[in-house]
């Protein structure tokens, strides 16, 4: 039969600090999730703006120069 030795005062003294340890790493991990959830919804946001910017540019008909020499003709 296999004998069990009872925890060394070391083991009781780390068992905590690993617990907290591992906690930790576990709450660094879902923040590491949350931020990159954020960064993709931020990036689309980003593209989104780019392109509703230029519909609404686009969406101002803006007259376009044919050329003509004199700027006031032009403005008319």
């Amino acid at each position: 039969m296999e004998e069990i030795n009872p925890p060394t005062r070391a083991e009781l003294t780390n068992r905590p600090l690993l617990e907290l340890l591992q906690q930790q790493n576990e709450h660094l991990q879902q923040q590491n999730e949350h931020l990159q959830k954020l960064m993709e919804v931020k990036e689309r946001k980003v593209e989104e703006d780019s392109s509703n910017k230029f519909k609404r540019f686009a969406s101002h008909n803006s007259l376009v120069y044919d050329g003509t020499p004199d700027p006031k003709a032009f403005e008319d």
